[in-house]
């Protein structure tokens, strides 16, 4: 008789591996894992540092904004119950700027803990395999990869999206939800440098603290003050990342500006130079230039789009197709960048863990 796992979860990234660690223990679970390394996308968050959550975590850092999901989300699993989970198994770690937690030393120790975990649950991880299509059938599913098939009772979807391939590189969950005709919003660049109609080159690689707007005609999308990047395509860094998020198709096509208003202390000589100033004698500078495109997806720190919420319940399973999950990156909530991405796949994974544990409960 063919092997049947009580849950498969697609892929072993931040919220993968975090569900399956949640999930009751004696549960036969199954990861299927695209790279040769579980993961890899948390191995290289602040370069090596890892922002892994963030004390702000609230509705009004993710897009869309004010999904009252987000809210129950964060409430079952928040950025202080990830604190705690750090204290449990000895972790030390510091807050930063901007309610930033990073841990003193290098990620790669805490990656390795989770790994540790996952094999004390006895979860099996299958690495370098990629799924490439799952099938409903009576009262299971069959799972089909480059190697074979498997069957579970359940499947939980934790992949990524298009953004810096070939590492992760996906767009499996939206195909997914073609294949059930679930709604989902296609994926797009998030968290990603902005390219300019004026030519910044003479100030490439210089930065400047400055209060950045992004405006669609007459209307304020978003605002933020922080450290702004000059590159020779445009501008980067977080304030101008966090912008990006609200650069979806539909404002793309109308006109969209980023202002920087800099106040007189915070302005430098480079900049000063570049807009002709010989004196220091202004109380703000308003720098103005047109927002041409965002930089491409494989660029994109994550993206935008996924699965609408629209499709799943609070335990974020599917309300058409039983026994199927979405969570992390393959739902349409996206955060800004500082850490609010690692918690809302971690929120959403244990979420979903909790819903097998409530229904053992309930039956």
């Amino acid at each position: 008789m063919e092997k049947i796992y009580d849950v498969i979860i697609i892929w072993a990234g931040p919220s993968g591996l975090f569900c399956a660690i949640h999930l009751p223990e004696y549960l036969k679970v199954l990861l299927i894992e695209k790279a040769d390394i579980p993961a890899q996308k948390l191995l290289l968050s602040a370069k090596g540092r890892g922002n892994l959550t963030n004390l702000n975590a609230s509705a009004k850092h993710y897009f869309p904004e004010n999904q009252e999901i987000v809210e129950k989300t964060l409430h079952q699993y928040g950025p202080s119950d990830f604190l705690s989970f750090l204290k449990k198994y000895e972790i030390a770690y510091h807050e930063e700027d901007f309610g930033r937690i990073l841990l003193d030393q290098k990620v790669k120790p805490f990656h390795e803990k989770l790994l540790e975990i996952a094999e004390k649950q006895d979860r099996t991880i299958q690495f370098s395999e990629e799924c490439l299509k799952i099938t409903k059938e009576a009262d299971s599913f069959k799972v089909q990869t480059e190697r074979g098939e498997y069957l579970a009772k359940k499947v939980i979807i934790s992949t990524g999206s298009p953004s810096v391939p070939p590492l992760w590189s996906t767009s499996f969950a939206t195909k997914l939800a073609q294949s059930y005709s679930l709604k989902y919003a296609p994926f797009y660049p998030a968290l990603v440098g902005l390219n300019t109609e004026k030519q910044l080159s003479s100030l490439s690689w210089s930065s400047v603290v400055a209060k950045g707007e992004l405006w669609s005609w007459n209307h304020k999308l978003y605002e933020q003050k922080g450290p702004i990047l000059f590159t020779h395509r445009g501008i980067s860094w977080p304030v101008v990342f966090n912008a990006s998020l609200y650069l979806t198709e539909k404002e793309k096509k109308n006109l969209i500006i980023f202002k920087m208003k800099i106040e007189n202390h915070e302005i430098t000589k480079r900049f000063l130079s570049y807009l002709w100033f010989r004196e220091n004698k202004l109380q703000q500078y308003l720098f103005t230039t047109k927002i041409i495109s965002p930089r491409p997806l494989e660029e994109a720190k994550v993206c935008g789009g996924g699965i609408e919420i629209s499709e799943l319940d609070p335990s974020f399973q599917s309300l058409k197709i039983q026994g199927l999950f979405f969570i992390g990156e393959s739902v349409n909530i996206t955060g800004q960048t500082w850490g609010f991405n690692l918690q809302r796949c971690r929120s959403s994974a244990f979420g979903c863990a909790k819903f097998f544990e409530k229904g053992e409960k309930n039956g």
